[in-house]
Formats: structure tokens, sequence, C-alpha cells
């Protein structure tokens, strides 16, 4: 009756199909259905940034991983200081929801588009609130040799 209310799980779906599609190195049709899954969520955050910016944010990290892949640098920088700046709202207003996104976001600002190293002291001193989690241990140990990379 209303396909609208859909738009959401069609989205996530989009985007989670991007993701094997860029595993799979079908990369055409990741971007395609990375494009229209971003498409979807910023309509929907235009209506509701509380609830979508959030997934608009991992959409363009998505889509910057994967230009990144095919050597459009700047279109992936452009997409990956889009969802920065998405990540650092969210972050500021929830740490505890997303201050592992924006660590994950900074990390990959020095590892991809070298970005300033001190980006690095400030996922480090997000990631000690995430201390014993997964995620955040691996994002410790990318910093850790990140730095040395410096070196």
């Amino acid at each position: 009756n209303n396909p609208k209310a859909y738009n959401a799980d069609v989205s996530m779906t989009l985007n989670n199909l991007a993701s094997l599609y860029y595993k799979l190195n079908r990369v055409k049709e990741a971007e395609e259905a990375y494009l229209e899954a971003l498409k979807i969520y910023r309509a929907l955050a235009k209506n509701n940034p509380k609830a979508y910016n959030a997934d608009v944010s991992m959409t363009l990290n998505n889509l910057a991983s994967l230009y990144y892949k095919l050597n459009r640098v700047k279109e992936a920088e452009e997409a990956y200081l889009e969802a920065l700046k998405i990540y650092r709202a969210l972050a500021k207003t929830n740490p505890q929801a997303y201050g592992l996104k924006l660590a994950n976001s900074l990390v990959m600002g020095v590892y991809l588009f070298h970005k300033p190293i001190k980006n690095l002291d400030k996922a480090e001193a997000i990631l000690k609130s995430f201390r014993g989690i997964p995620k955040a241990e691996w994002l410790l140990k990318m910093i850790k040799n990140l730095r040395k990379r410096e070196k």
C-alpha cells in the first residue's frame, strides 16, 4: 500500500548488495547500488536526519572505499570528507553511539588520503572509551601500524 514505507529497507539491501558486488570485484554494479542506496538515504535523511544521517555516512564511506580501489581518488576523498563531517556532528551529540565510527573515519583518512597524523591522536582518544570492543582494538592496532609507517 505504501512503497515509501520500505525505503529504509530497500536502501539497506542495496548497500549490502553493493558490498557483496565490491567483494566480488563487480565494481560497476557496486557503484550503481551504492549510489542508489545513497540517493534513498539522502531523501530519508532530509525528512529525518537523526534517524538516517548515520546511514548516509556509512554509504559515503563505502563509496569512498570503492572509488579509492578504482583509483578515483578525488571522488573517494570527496565522499570520505562528507561522511567524516556527518560522523563528527553525530559523535558530538551522541559519542557513545557514533564515536567508534568517527574514530574509524579518522583512521581511514590517514590511511587512504594521508590526512594529518594528528587525526590518529583524536581517534586514539575516542577509542579509549571503547576498550575491549574488537573493532576498537583493531583500530588501535591500525593506528600503531600507521605511526610506524609515518616514521
